[in-house]
């Protein structure tokens, strides 16, 4: 798959953030990689686990420290 089309809003990204597990693609979407830099984020994220993960899922807590999101911020873009 190719890098997502468009960068997330505020409010997409938040809903995506509110699930406990990220797939390979929720990690495309929110660092707005193609699918090779994704698959490599995925690697290094389960490095950092360092624990048996469920195949195809990645920590969110893990995904959105890695990728250095910051929630407070998001949520005051989304309310204006």
């Amino acid at each position: 798959m190719k890098k997502p089309e468009k960068v997330l809003s505020a409010s997409e990204t938040l809903e995506i953030l509110s699930k406990q597990w990220a797939t390979k693609q929720d990690i495309q979407r929110l660092a707005y990689v193609g699918d090779s830099k994704a698959s490599e984020m995925a690697k290094e994220i389960t490095t950092m686990v360092n624990k048996k993960l469920p195949k195809g899922l990645y920590p969110m807590a893990i995904v959105k420290d890695y990728l250095g999101i910051d929630i407070n911020y998001l949520k005051k873009v989304e309310r204006g």
